[in-house]
């Protein structure tokens, strides 16, 4: 044996006596734990696992290798633990003691996955892939997890997770690539209990579908393109989140908080709300919301910077939705239809340039909702049958007060005049100045309800029409009284006080005296009404 041969025996013989070299730090369930591989160096003072470039050479050899350890650790009775290996394309499901979730804890923190993974079927206890890199492919394909946490773990290429959890974590988490999360086709919905996105990248498109989460925080989670899809929320944070292009549909959150978030594009569709906070949401590009039902909706202090369209698929009796103190940067492109003025507050918003359209027989015969919460705080009385009325006053109770309410009469009645929607702009003025009556002194009190009495603040002709039908019916009736005079007779009289209110010559023979002088101020008064209602209405057209 020559003396180069000599020489890489001896190094090969004392690599292969000497431990790995690799060491680190990692988190097990909360405890900081020094790991030291176990192992024999094979190249480079590393083993199998933890040399760089070994997977590639003998990819066979690291993955039986990895199953060996596997069943070793089975009979030991001990957590497996994987800190910072190398692996080859893998299915981690084709040993059956990781299949059946026969060890307790796996850890894989700080390891290299870099080719496909696949984990099918199978159960685990409590898995950990911190700090974690998937080069290629991952697949969890009907798995049955109690924990898993892939905090700081970077995918670089697409993700399809399906399956059921306990809890999910993937805090402060990487995505490249696309990511489809789904639980089984159908109405039956996977049951993700406690899942955790907070600080998460999604840079690509990622979708979640016919899933149910007990409990998710998406706290400053920041995603490209997302959709949620039959999707159940429990309670669900997405507290100052960022959306590039965010869609929901057939969506139903129990508790929402989206405070802080920012939209670029949101759409969603029929989809329920039970209770929903925006506050501080800002809506750059377009937000949809369509076909949606609102029990609670907090929108206070939100800013729609373009398009804005809030259709409702059904309002409840005791929904309550609040935009107040919102901005509507670019008003003429918002619209919110079939959302009843009743159930809304735009109180300190600015409507007056937006689209409302509303049922105008409900106007009529309704209040909006600041000032039924105004008389709730005044009266000290709160509806126990409405649970978010006792919410909705706290929010707005610092700026309940008249002059607020009156104020968003105004806009609101504005905006309908700005629609050519004068049959509810008309309603609206009415209740306006029913308002504006209450605060006055009793003399302006009583001249506000003969006007409101004579003709609705001068918006109806037909009333102050009948009141002149009926002065010149009495005036008639008085003249010829007593006896009760014959119908022929009457109509008779009753045409030339019909003259009388004209300002035109009657007969002098009917003796009207001073009731000639009451017809004609009662002429002047009720045909000026008339006068003004119609004026108001042509001027409209």
């Amino acid at each position: 044996m020559n003396k180069k041969n000599e020489t890489t025996l001896h190094e090969e013989t004392e690599t292969k006596n000497k431990k790995c070299k690799y060491s680190t730090y990692y988190n097990s369930k909360g405890k900081r734990v020094r790991y030291e591989c176990p192992h024999e160096a094979v190249k480079d003072g590393y083993c199998v696992f933890h040399h760089p470039e070994y997977w590639k050479e003998f990819p066979d050899e690291v993955r039986n290798k990895f199953f060996e350890e596997v069943r070793e650790i089975y009979k030991k009775g001990v957590e497996l633990v994987c800190i910072g290996y190398n692996f080859p394309e893998i299915d981690l499901t084709s040993e059956p003691l990781l299949k059946y979730g026969n060890i307790n804890s796996i850890y894989f923190n700080f390891s290299e996955f870099h080719g496909d993974v696949w984990v099918n079927d199978g159960q685990f206890n409590y898995i950990d892939f911190s700090n974690v890199k998937f080069h290629s492919y991952v697949i969890f394909f009907e798995v049955d997890v109690d924990e898993a946490v892939f905090e700081r773990t970077e995918f670089y290429d697409f993700v399809q997770i399906h399956g059921t959890f306990s809890k999910l974590n993937f805090n402060a988490a990487k995505f490249h690539s696309a990511v489809f999360m789904s639980g089984t086709p159908g109405e039956k919905k996977e049951d993700i209990n406690h899942a955790i996105f907070t600080k998460t990248k999604f840079e690509n498109y990622v979708q979640f579908q016919n899933l149910k989460f007990n409990m998710a925080k998406f706290d400053f989670t920041k995603f490209d393109t997302v959709e949620f899809l039959n999707v159940e929320f429990q309670k669900v944070d997405f507290l100052r989140a960022k959306f590039t292009k965010a869609i929901f549909y057939s969506v139903n959150v129990l508790e929402g908080s989206f405070e802080g978030a920012g939209f670029e594009s949101i759409r969603v569709y029929n989809s329920k709300f039970i209770y929903a906070n925006f506050i501080y949401a800002t809506f750059e590009y377009v937000a949809e919301f369509r076909e949606v039902v609102f029990y609670f909706a907090n929108f206070s202090r939100t800013i729609f910077k373009n398009i804005a369209v809030f259709h409702a698929k059904k309002i409840e009796k005791n929904s309550i939705i609040l935009f107040s103190q919102s901005a509507f940067l670019n008003p003429e492109t918002i619209s919110f239809i079939d959302f009843p003025l009743t159930n809304i507050s735009f109180l300190l918003t600015d409507v007056s340039r937006i689209k409302l359209f509303c049922n105008a027989h409900e106007i009529k015969d309704s209040k909006i909702l600041s000032e039924k919460l105004l008389k709730a705080v005044q009266n000290n009385i709160i509806d126990l049958d409405n649970k978010y009325i006792e919410e909705a006053v706290k929010i707005l109770s610092s700026y309940l007060r008249s002059e607020s309410v009156l104020a968003e009469y105004r806009s609101i009645r504005k905006s309908f005049e700005n629609s050519r929607t004068f049959v509810e702009a008309s309603e609206f003025f009415i209740k306006e100045m029913r308002m504006m009556k209450q605060n006055l002194s009793i003399p302006e009190k009583i001249a506000h309800c003969v006007y409101d009495g004579m003709s609705r603040y001068g918006e109806s002709f037909v009333r102050p029409f009948l009141w002149l039908l009926f002065v010149i019916s009495v005036i008639s009736f008085i003249v010829l009284y007593p006896p009760v005079p014959p119908l022929q007779k009457y109509m008779s009289v009753w045409f030339e006080t019909v003259r009388l209110i004209l300002q035109l010559p009657v007969n002098s023979d009917i003796g009207y005296g001073n009731w000639s002088i009451l017809a004609r101020i009662a002429s002047i008064v009720f045909l000026g009404n008339i006068f003004i209602a119609v004026r108001r209405r042509l001027e409209r057209k």
